[in-house]
């Protein structure tokens, strides 16, 4: 666990029970559109990028983890998320340990992969040396090599943690940050909520 100290007790809200609204999801209320992000998340995106994880496909989990950081930076700004965006969202609820790191996460594990394959972007100078680990304890820390490990399973618990933090203020907070819970709904109802999330058929 990168931040042992987290508790999740912190973050809890209560789903209000509301009901069923029939037609387009744009007229949803904001916890009705939460719990679709909140499902597409956790049990489509989070599951398959554990299955890949599974499959020995670390890359693939990667992606899925870095596209995940992206689209919640989107919501946490209301619009196409840019560098210093998803830098943002880093910083508002990723634990302290990311902070030396934010530069690299975007430049080279974003930018780098969806590029250029690759951990090293070759269009950034002074890059840090990653060490890619499915699962590792030492998430973040330096090996003996100097590289440093980055444990797909600890940035997807950090991520799932990201997304609770996030919602809570979202939810909690609409008094003080207003912006917050517009931002949220500007991003949903993009293109009548169609670029929201997708919908896993099964085979």
């Amino acid at each position: 666990m990168t931040n042992p100290y987290w508790n999740p007790d912190d973050y809890k809200f209560t789903f209000p029970d509301e009901p069923a609204v029939e037609g387009d999801i744009v007229n949803f209320s904001i916890i009705q559109k939460i719990e679709k992000i909140r499902i597409f998340l956790l049990q489509t995106i989070f599951v398959e990028a554990r299955n890949c994880l599974h499959a020995d496909s670390e890359l693939a989990a990667l992606l899925l983890a870095i596209a995940s950081v992206e689209y919640l930076a989107g919501y946490y700004v209301g619009k196409q998320s840019q560098r210093n965006d998803f830098i943002s969202f880093l910083t508002a609820y990723f634990p302290d340990q990311y902070a030396p790191y934010y530069d690299a996460i975007y430049d080279q594990l974003r930018c780098g992969l969806v590029h250029n394959l690759n951990v090293m972007n070759p269009w950034k100078k002074n890059g840090i040396d990653f060490l890619i680990h499915p699962n590792s304890p030492n998430h973040l820390k330096l090996n003996d090599e100097g590289k440093l490990i980055f444990s797909i399973t600890l940035f997807l618990e950090d991520i799932r943690r990201a997304f609770w933090m996030y919602i809570h203020d979202v939810v909690e907070k609409q008094g003080e940050n207003q912006e917050l819970v517009e931002n949220f709904i500007k991003r949903f109802n993009r293109v009548d909520g169609r670029g929201a999330l997708m919908i896993k058929i099964p085979n």
